[in-house]
C-alpha cells in the first residue's frame, strides 16, 4: 500500500501495511457523548421539582423525582467508565 491513499475505506488507511483504525475512534466518542448526555438529563429530572413546584403535589413524587434522577447518573456513569474501560483494553499499540 502507498502511503496516505485516499481511495482506500478510513478503516483500512494506513502506512506500509499497517493498519490504523481510525474509524473505531468515532465509537468510543459516540459512547461518551451518549454517557455525558445520560448525566445532563439526570441533572435536569433532579432540578424539575425545584424549578416548577407546582409539578409536584406531595413529598412521594419528589422521591419519585429523586429516584429516576439517580437510576439515570447511574446508567451514565456505567456507560462512561465501561466505555472508557474498553477503550483502554483494546486501544492499538504504537509500534516502531
Amino acid at each position: 500500500m502507498a502511503k496516505n491513499d485516499s481511495n482506500l475505506p478510513l478503516l483500512y488507511r494506513g502506512v506500509d501495511e499497517t493498519i490504523e483504525v481510525v474509524a473505531v475512534r468515532n465509537h468510543y466518542r459516540d459512547m461518551n457523548y451518549l454517557g455525558l448526555f445520560f448525566l445532563i438529563a439526570a441533572s435536569i429530572v433532579f432540578m424539575i421539582p425545584m424549578m416548577f413546584p407546582n409539578t409536584v403535589r406531595n413529598g412521594y413524587e419528589i422521591i419519585i423525582y429523586i429516584a429516576w434522577s439517580s437510576a439515570i447518573t447511574i446508567l451514565g456513569l456505567l456507560i462512561l467508565v465501561i466505555t472508557n474501560i474498553i477503550y483502554l483494553l483494546n486501544r492499538p499499540k504504537i509500534s516502531n
